[in-house]
């Protein structure tokens, strides 16, 4: 491995290194793509692995005003639901139009006498076993 004296890093490296961070790739791995000891490429590349993240997450916001300054409805829709707690809301209907596949209704436990409950709940038991 490259000794930390010796080391000088180039342009590429630092690209490099800040789009592993990025990437969230591991120091240890993006030391060893390097060819360098962890501790060498925390020395140099320090500036790169404290603000990389930063910058990607600074990268995708000015993307996303972008996209909402371009009146971009899938943009909107982001926003709204990560900030503001918007939520759409899909009906599935699974009855079929004879109703001969519809699903049955759930059973209405309100409605049972306690000894039927209590017959239910031996049979769960029993289920179990």
């Amino acid at each position: 491995m490259a000794q930390g004296k010796s080391y000088k890093p180039s342009e590429a490296d630092r690209i490099f290194v800040e789009r592993a961070v990025m990437a969230g790739t591991a120091i240890e791995k993006i030391a060893g793509c390097l060819k360098l000891h962890d501790d060498t490429l925390r020395k140099h590349f320090m500036y790169e692995i404290m603000t990389g993240r930063e910058r990607l997450k600074g990268d995708a916001v000015r993307v996303l005003v972008e996209s909402l300054t371009d009146n971009s409805l899938d943009a909107a829709k982001f926003v709204l639901g990560r900030v503001a707690g918007w939520t759409e809301k899909s009906a599935v209907d699974l009855s079929s139009s004879d109703k001969s596949m519809s699903p049955n209704a759930a059973l209405d436990l309100s409605k049972l006498s306690p000894a039927a409950l209590a017959e239910l709940g031996r049979l769960s038991d029993a289920a179990d076993d």
